[in-house]
């Protein structure tokens, strides 16, 4: 079982990221700002896997928080997901997993257990 660490401000889609991690086995744990991710880190620890709304531009954007996951949680996935091909690339060559908005649960579903 995995802890994984959702980062989404669109609550509609949150929901259903959160059904397709559950489904799987997995312990979800959805935060929608960026900040309180960082603050919940010192409190709580590390996770297995992040899922990152690749559109949060407010500081820390979505790059900051990829980094300081990276940092806290050494050889851990993440996945973003964003509807700009510009975001998508730069976060392929951080070592992201990406995902291309629109996208359907079942194309979340295959990659989360192909990285697991």
């Amino acid at each position: 079982m995995l802890e994984v660490l959702i980062v989404e401000k669109e609550i509609s889609l949150a929901a259903k990221i959160i059904t397709v991690v559950e489904e799987l086995g997995h312990t979800a744990y959805e935060y929608s700002v960026a900040r309180e991710v960082i603050d919940v880190w010192l409190l709580r620890g590390k996770f297995d896997l992040m899922i990152i709304d690749g559109n949060i531009d407010k500081h820390p954007n979505a790059m900051d928080v990829i980094e300081a996951f990276q940092r806290l949680n050494p050889g851990k996935k993440v996945i973003f997901i964003s509807n700009d091909p510009g975001k998508l690339d730069l976060a392929r060559s951080e070592g992201c997993d990406t995902l291309q908005r629109p996208f359907d649960m079942d194309a979340l579903l295959q990659l989360i257990l192909k990285i697991t």
